[in-house]
């Protein structure tokens, strides 16, 4: 029986983990701060990201991020970064990101503006 109740907390530290695996992140590269507008699920939060911070497990069912007058449509597994004030989605190097010794990124997220 102790088996059994271990296997189950260790599944549910599981699920919990993995979880937060399903959610978008921003990454603030900037030394100054930024104030992003989500809506989520007909809800409007605002998040402050501080110089050089992140935000991370928001965004978790998609949603829309406003910055700077410029909405992107976001999706769970969303890595957006914040460079020069401008939004970019955090690629893995085969979406023709940057080669540049910094973080592969690819500006704009073609065909996820909304503008």
């Amino acid at each position: 029986m102790k088996k059994f109740a271990c296997s189950l907390g260790i599944a549910a530290l599981l699920a919990l983990g993995a979880g937060s695996a399903n959610a978008a992140s921003v990454r603030n590269l900037d030394n100054a701060s930024y104030t992003i507008t989500a809506d989520e699920n007909g809800e409007s939060k605002t998040y402050n990201v501080a110089p050089n911070g992140s935000i991370t497990d928001f965004c978790s069912e998609g949603c829309y991020i406003a910055l700077g007058g410029v909405t992107w449509e976001l999706y769970p597994s969303d890595q957006i970064l914040i460079l020069d004030g401008s939004l970019y989605f955090k690629t893995d190097g085969s979406k023709g990101g940057s080669d540049d010794g910094g973080d592969d990124s690819s500006s704009g997220g073609e065909g996820k503006s909304t503008e």
